[in-house]
């Protein structure tokens, strides 16, 4: 399985070493490294197929202070889709309002034909995308139902409900952010 870090907080921190810490897992989670930063409503997506504790690209990014409030980190045990660029985590899409929602997943699909139609549009062939791509689907479904932008709550509730159908039988770990809430 995965393994997830994320971070939130009201001012920028220095994340060097929490980073070092946790590419140091990856000797046991060998498939890939991701990290997304966050400055407003952007989002810096940084992944490789490779272990992280292996790449040099980590290894030399991490020699200058990596400062942030919002971030989310993923080492990858693949269960689903092999060791590629386009399965590593975190994946980002936008809704319908423009908004950035980043995800990455610990766990596995074992059934949810909720998520079967995504087998043939999703860019990878991992179940995390999946997710992903469903819970986009139903935010979208809700801001046409409103006919607006989505409050806090109105979100949450959404993705509180996707939660609930599709975690029967699965494992659903998750790390999901909308550019204002860190989802957990």
């Amino acid at each position: 399985m995965c393994e997830l870090f994320g971070l939130t907080g009201p001012d920028e921190i220095v994340v060097n070493e929490y980073l070092e810490t946790f590419a140091s897992h990856s000797v046991d989670h060998p498939n890939g490294w991701g990290i997304a930063l966050f400055c407003g409503k952007e989002v810096n997506i940084e992944k490789e197929p490779v272990a992280a504790y292996r790449s040099s690209y980590l290894k030399e990014r991490l020699r200058t202070p990596l400062r942030a409030a919002n971030m989310m980190a993923h080492i990858r045990f693949a269960t689903r889709g092999h060791m590629a660029y386009e399965n590593g985590h975190p994946f980002v899409r936008h809704d319908a309002g423009g908004r950035a929602w980043t995800f990455m997943h610990n766990g596995t699909i074992f059934s949810c034909p909720l998520l079967s139609k995504y087998l043939y549009t999703q860019s990878g062939q991992t179940d995390s995308e999946r997710i992903l791509l469903y819970m986009i689907d139903q935010i979208n479904a809700e801001i046409e139902k409103q006919g607006r932008i989505l409050k806090d709550s109105e979100r949450f509730d959404v993705i509180d409900r996707v939660v609930l159908e599709i975690t029967a039988h699965n494992k659903v770990n998750f790390m999901l952010y909308d550019g204002s809430m860190l989802y957990v």
